[in-house]
């Protein structure tokens, strides 16, 4: 089965290397900002941890069970990359890599976002981990 996945990866990538509106150099770029916010998310995570739980306590809405900030990786009409905090027991948040994020339009009326805590390194593959809720989205300002 792995073959069969290594083949269609590189058939499509090589389609997307010939293909003249594809510029390698941009793929490139967004390969590596997506490593490099996923590398800050991970060491400012405990950071952004702390000041959501501080920021949810002093509302009265404090969370009750572990939280965790991991990165978050959207696919929809464009691929995005950010951080999300967390919720579940100590043992599930642990497994939790990152959260794989889906968004829609549903009869172009409504934008539907869909999270998915997944304990997979790879971003493409899923293994969701029941039990483990998102609370917060962190997104940056350009």
């Amino acid at each position: 089965m792995n073959s069969k996945k290594n083949i269609v990866f590189l058939l499509i990538f090589t389609i997307m290397l010939t293909t003249s509106s594809f510029n390698f150099e941009d793929f490139l770029k967004q390969g590596l900002k997506a490593a490099g916010i996923s590398a800050v998310v991970r060491s400012m995570g405990p950071e952004l941890d702390r000041f959501i739980n501080d920021l949810l306590s002093n509302q009265g809405a404090a969370n009750k069970e572990a939280t965790r900030v991991v990165p978050v990786i959207t696919f929809g009409e464009q691929v995005a990359v950010g951080a999300v905090q967390i919720t579940g027991t100590q043992e599930l948040i642990k497994k939790v890599r990152h959260v794989v994020s889906y968004e829609d339009k549903l009869k172009n009326k409504y934008r539907v976002k869909v999270y998915v805590p997944s304990s997979d390194s790879n971003p493409l593959k899923i293994n969701r981990v029941y039990g483990v809720s998102v609370t917060a989205v962190i997104e940056g300002f350009i």
